[in-house]
């Protein structure tokens, strides 16, 4: 038997909206620790990684590890019905049949049934890399950004120089630069250099789709040779936002020169 309550679906629809866009099935790893979900693009560019934890939930049971995988546009048209602030209380009973039951008010008691499918779960190892470059900043701010050098490339490129990171992006239209001091203490950026690295470069196309959420007011990416780079949201209560219920993690590969 599996079930879990959150008293506010918002926490829940936030993280299936932000990761729709990359994969278009989902196989939830569902153990005592939490929900986890760990999964490639059909691309195999972008890997998803998220966690929730069990103190993010009012009620969770699980007596048994188990994997349930539906498809993420019938979970998010599912959700499209659920109210934010309404409860959201997903249950599974093994034995009956294969679904993933949804109950919530909208104004009456609701229930959803999502089919379940079969899919291929592997849980990949993600290796301990050290970092070359972090820049810690507001998601809208990251997503403008990467809005604004889309109009004239098709691919960021991350450089160091003279103790400043330059991001441009170079197209048919012309270029667009930015520029940011890695001593300055701006509110919307704070960077941090561990150590330098090459001009690296990496999709717009997938950068805007991964800064394209709600998930939280602040992102943290982080970019290092010859390894994806990574961005960071925290999932916070939406009871107490200092309280970290879980993270999202977007993991991208760089682009090759010859791409």
């Amino acid at each position: 038997m599996f079930e879990a309550r959150l008293e506010k679906a918002i926490v829940f629809k936030k993280i299936i909206a932000a990761i729709k866009l990359l994969i278009t099935d989902i196989s939830f790893d569902i153990t005592h620790d939490g929900i986890s979900v760990q999964q490639m693009d059909s691309a195999h560019v972008a890997l998803v990684e998220f966690v929730l934890h069990t103190d993010a939930f009012t009620d969770y049971r699980v007596d048994t590890n188990i994997v349930i995988a539906v498809s993420t546009i019938a979970l998010d048209k599912a959700l499209k019905m659920v109210p934010d602030n309404s409860y959201l209380h997903m249950s599974h009973k093994p034995g009956s049949k294969d679904e993933l039951v949804l109950d919530f008010y909208c104004g009456y008691e609701a229930r959803v049934k999502i089919t379940m499918i079969d899919l291929e779960f592997e849980r990949l190892g993600i290796p301990d890399t050290k970092y070359h470059l972090q820049v810690n900043g507001e998601k809208i701010a990251f997503h403008t950004l990467f809005a604004n050098l889309n109009q004239s490339g098709d691919n960021a490129i991350f450089s160091i120089v003279d103790g400043s990171l330059i991001i441009s992006a170079i197209g048919d239209g012309g270029e667009f630069t930015a520029k940011f001091r890695t001593d300055d203490e701006d509110d919307t950026f704070q960077i941090t250099l561990h150590k330098p690295s090459p001009p690296l470069g990496f999709s717009l196309r997938y950068l805007n789709m991964m800064t394209n959420t709600y998930l939280s007011r602040r992102a943290v990416f982080d970019i290092a040779e010859n390894a994806p780079a990574r961005i960071t949201y925290d999932i916070t209560s939406p009871h107490y936002e200092e309280e970290v219920i879980g993270k999202v993690r977007f993991y991208l590969a760089p682009r090759i020169e010859n791409e």
